[in-house]
């Protein structure tokens, strides 16, 4: 290695220690070796060995995804696939000098898989078969229908910073204020990936409303004017709070954007 000291190279020198946990370079020397395991199981797809899942009909073919320490592998479900990723991960192994966690993974099969052929997977991997796939990034992986508990996160996060102790220690503008934050940052990574249901973004105006008018579940308060024109523009006479559905409507656009724009994207 050689490192640049005021514009200039230093003697060149050879690293006698690992990198530990919150190095600098730790990041980017991970995603190296992750770059590296991908390599790996794109030379078993052209050799005919890994056999990747397809999304749709003559749709494209998904074998891994990677973000930072995380990763989900996609295959056929059959023992001779698991022998290929056994094989594959172990070669990284050695190589990396990384360790899998058995304990920390899971498997999630199709409901077309068997029970004995999971458990046949299961047994040969070392790995668990689970149910929930939870979260990922987090959003909720979905593998069934969507309803009002499964964004009750996104509720309980949004109600917890517009608790009703804070809305006695500020003023009506300190509240409006604090509304427009919290409502404009804690939904839109949820928002940005999924359409939210309707119960939970007039839930989630509830909680903006209640807040502003400093109503609690034991005291409630009169609203003087109408959420619609609270919800409008300055320059009309509101707030220029925005309405949880239509931001929803409005973040999830872009996601039909790049559907029709970027073709190649997955």
């Amino acid at each position: 290695m050689s490192l640049l000291w005021n514009g200039e190279k230093t003697e060149p020198f050879k690293p006698l220690r690992g990198l530990r946990q919150g190095d600098p370079l730790s990041p980017y020397l991970f995603v190296l070796c992750m770059e590296r395991l991908c390599h790996l199981i794109e030379l078993a797809i052209d050799a005919k060995e890994w056999k990747p899942i397809c999304l749709s009909r003559g749709g494209p073919k998904l074998s891994h995804i990677c973000f930072a320490d995380d990763l989900i592998l996609f295959a056929e479900a059959s023992v001779a696939q698991i022998l290929v990723i056994r094989r594959i991960l172990e070669k990284f192994c050695q190589a990396s000098g990384q360790k899998v966690s058995l304990e920390k993974s899971k498997f999630f099969f199709s409901e077309n898989v068997s029970r004995e052929l999971s458990s046949a997977v299961s047994a040969e991997s070392g790995i668990q078969a689970t149910r929930e796939l939870e979260k990922y990034l987090g959003m909720p992986i979905l593998q069934k229908r969507i309803n009002k508990e499964t964004f009750g996160t996104v509720l309980e996060r949004m109600s917890s910073k517009l608790a009703g102790w804070k809305g006695r220690m500020l003023s009506l503008a300190g509240r409006i204020t604090l509304t427009k934050a919290v409502s404009g940052s804690v939904p839109v990574h949820t928002m940005s990936s999924i359409r939210l249901p309707e119960s939970t973004t007039k839930a989630l105006d509830r909680v903006s409303r209640d807040f502003i008018w400093g109503s609690t579940p034991e005291t409630r308060k009169q609203h003087l004017i109408g959420w619609d024109k609270i919800c409008s523009l300055k320059a009309d006479g509101g707030l220029g709070i925005r309405k949880a559905n239509l931001m929803s409507k409005a973040l999830i656009a872009k996601v039909g954007w790049r559907l029709l724009h970027e073709n190649t994207a997955l």
